[in-house]
């Protein structure tokens, strides 16, 4: 429900909210994005900006107690690396603003 909630936020158009505790987009690097809620964790990367493409999903405290982070980038890249897309293939940059148009990060 956490990641239905929060896909039909991002594909809506409507603000995501970046607290000092909680930011629900990360880069992760190599392009690599992590959208998250409270329990989920869903991996992929941005072919343009506002899209998203999910390649991989799991539970926070999974990815969390196993330190999955590195494993799932490695699988986002080895996978859009096959895939035949247009140069470049992801959207460079590791600020929110330079992948998602609407967003909100309080001072």
């Amino acid at each position: 429900m956490q990641a239905s909630a929060l896909a039909e936020i991002f594909v809506s158009g409507e603000t995501l909210t970046y607290s000092r505790q909680f930011k629900p987009l990360n880069h992760l690097g190599e392009g690599v994005w992590e959208l998250k809620t409270a329990d989920i964790r869903l991996f992929g990367w941005f072919p343009m900006r506002d899209v998203f493409v999910t390649y991989c999903a799991d539970e926070a405290w999974r990815v969390k107690e196993y330190k999955l982070y590195r494993g799932y980038v490695n699988e986002v890249v080895q996978f859009r690396n096959v895939l035949p897309l247009d140069e470049p293939k992801f959207v460079e940059g590791e600020n929110p603003d330079a992948v998602v148009s609407n967003f909100y990060f309080p001072d």
